[in-house]
């Protein structure tokens, strides 16, 4: 049902969109969210079933997502925190 449920929404977004006229495209924000959220289920599938993924992969998708989600407020905090790991690494 999860899949119908984020068809039924991307189909909301644009129905909303073309009914309020907005000014923002809300339909491609919502598209970018649920490709987003997509790979990442996608890589911790992989993760879970064994497979190696890279931490840098993760963390940089896992940072898009908060940078969608806050609207970038902590994005200088998480740069910072990724430079650090990337060195440690």
């Amino acid at each position: 049902f999860r899949k119908s449920g984020e068809i039924v929404i991307l189909v909301l977004a644009y129905v909303v969109q073309i009914a309020i006229a907005l000014p923002i495209n809300i339909f491609m924000f919502i598209s970018i969210y649920v490709c987003v959220m997509e790979v990442l289920s996608v890589i911790e599938n992989l993760d879970q079933a064994g497979l190696p993924v890279p931490s840098w992969i993760t963390r940089r998708l896992k940072k898009a997502m908060d940078t969608m989600v806050t609207g970038g407020e902590e994005e200088e905090h998480m740069e910072h925190q990724e430079h650090k790991e990337d060195t440690e690494e």
